[in-house]
């Protein structure tokens, strides 16, 4: 993908049964890539997501991505259910003034969460 890239629309990929990796040219011009709602959703064959920007991720973006072993991009949004049924990624990396809703790792295995600086919401049920 082109480093130019500030929107993954909402279903762009969902349930693309064939997609094994994203990746966006390491020389990205533009700080920030929102990934609207349902963007990869049931993409199960997925595995590597490799976005190196501050990623603003909607709800349910990578729901069902059973195979998602690898995301590298730093959070600075991430909303409920985004990781839902990733059951091989187990570390993320937040950004500086992450806001993380609650739910956003329900469901997930997510065990190791970096944070770059300060967090600036976290909202907790």
């Amino acid at each position: 993908m082109p480093s130019t890239i500030e929107v993954i629309e909402r279903s762009a990929f969902n349930e693309c049964s064939s997609l094994l990796e994203v990746r966006m040219d390491r020389n990205a011009e533009l700080e920030t890539c929102k990934i609207m709602s349902q963007a990869f959703f049931n993409c199960k064959q997925l595995t590597i997501v490799v976005i190196p920007k501050h990623l603003e991720l909607d709800n349910f973006v990578f729901f069902g991505c059973q195979n998602l072993a690898h995301l590298d991009g730093a959070i600075l949004k991430c909303a409920e259910f985004t990781f839902f049924g990733c059951v091989l990624l187990d570390s993320i990396l937040f950004a500086d003034n992450a806001q993380i809703d609650s739910k956003a790792l329900s469901g997930s295995a997510i065990k190791n969460a970096a944070f770059l600086g300060n967090v600036e919401k976290i909202d907790i049920i």
